[in-house]
This record gives structure tokens, sequence and C-alpha cells, in this order.
């Protein structure tokens, strides 16, 4: 099946900031409570995460979660 265009961008956002923060995909999902293994999913946007893992994430990036799905014209 074809990852959806929207958790694709998604995921590749999350892959950027997660790089950014200097941190592995062992360590995001520790900070979560997710598998590594999840979190290679919805970076590959093959994973559809619903808003509490979102907002995990966000929690674990040190962002709020409307600036994890909103990228603003300009940025990264």
């Amino acid at each position: 099946m074809t990852p959806d265009p929207l958790t694709r961008i998604l995921g590749a956002r999350i892959a950027n900031l997660r790089r950014a923060k200097g941190l592995s995909q062992d360590r995001l999902g520790e900070l979560t409570g997710l598998d590594r293994s999840y979190i290679s999913a919805i970076e590959r946007g093959v994973a559809n995460p619903s808003l509490s893992v979102l907002r995990s994430i966000a929690e674990a990036l040190e962002i709020d979660l409307c600036s994890l799905l909103c990228k603003e014209v300009g940025h990264e």
C-alpha cells in the first residue's frame, strides 16, 4: 500500500526534528514509550499515529503539538 502524502510529510518532519535534536530513533522511543520500529514506521510514513502518540512525540522533542503539525513557511 502506498503511504498517504500527508502521512509521509508528517513522518519526514518528525525525522528532521528528531535529528535536529540529536536523538536516535531508539532514544525517541525511550522518551515516548514507543518501540523504535514504530518510530521508524511513522517517519517512513507507513504508520498513521494517533493524536496522543503525536503529543508524546512533540513533548519528547520539546515542542508543542501545533508546532509539530504546522510548519511555518521559510523554516526547516
